[in-house]
């Protein structure tokens, strides 16, 4: 199982039945704003963070905009769904703000990831992966095309791109199973035993924490 990590600076102390205190939080002050492109990818990024708890977050009441400096940040209420504790999480919004053209560059990615899922299922892992590059070259924090973009990279032999890319994916959603199983599988194929067994256990703990809104 892995190992007890310490809790992030500032944060509000975890239940004491908290299974996963080794999260690291993300966006919970200024100094650490999740840079973003649109207010979709703001959602998306807080629908994939998770509490210590193990639990979804949702949106809550309280948002406000602040400006530090040149930078323009927006600040996010987010609610456990699973034990209710509430946090803060700030996003820079720079690149968007005061800017109606951004919902359509998220819808752009949006499809490309379509397309390039829609080549997966084709077995075509060389033609999608130019599709997953550029969504996570104008989105960085998309973890789910980091995620396919690694599949990709199995399937076509270049695992020094897989591992970047399922080492992205779960830096961005630690809390995600999928990631982990990913990575462990890639890890066991290049005779990482020990460490491809760690990941494996924390995807099966993963997979066995279910949440209050998905039970």
């Amino acid at each position: 199982m892995p190992e007890r990590g310490q809790t992030a600076r500032g944060r509000a102390e975890p239940r004491a039945t908290t299974p996963f205190p080794m999260v690291v939080e993300r966006g919970l002050s200024p100094g650490d704003a999740i840079a973003v492109t649109s207010f979709p990818q703001q959602l998306l990024t807080l629908r994939v963070q998770r509490c210590p708890c193990g639990g979804r977050l949702s949106l809550g009441v309280d948002q406000r905009l602040e400006a530090h400096g040149a930078r323009m940040l927006e600040r996010m209420e987010a609610r456990c769904v699973r034990c209710d504790r509430m946090r803060p999480m700030w996003f820079d919004i720079s690149a968007y703000h005061d800017d109606p053209a951004a919902h359509g560059r998220f819808d752009e990615l949006v499809q490309l990831l379509r397309e390039g899922v829609a080549l997966m299922d084709q077995g075509a892992f060389a033609a999608a992966r130019p599709r997953f590059e550029e969504i996570v070259a104008r989105e960085p924090s998309f973890a789910p095309a980091w995620a396919k973009l690694g599949i990709c990279a199995v399937a076509t032999d270049n695992l020094p791109l897989a591992r970047r890319a399922f080492t992205t994916a779960i830096g961005l959603c630690p809390m995600e199973a999928t990631h982990h199983m990913l990575m462990s599988r890639l890890l066991e194929r290049v005779g990482e035993t020990d460490r491809a067994r760690w990941h494996r256990e924390v995807a099966e703990a993963l997979d066995a924490l279910v949440d209050d809104d998905e039970a």
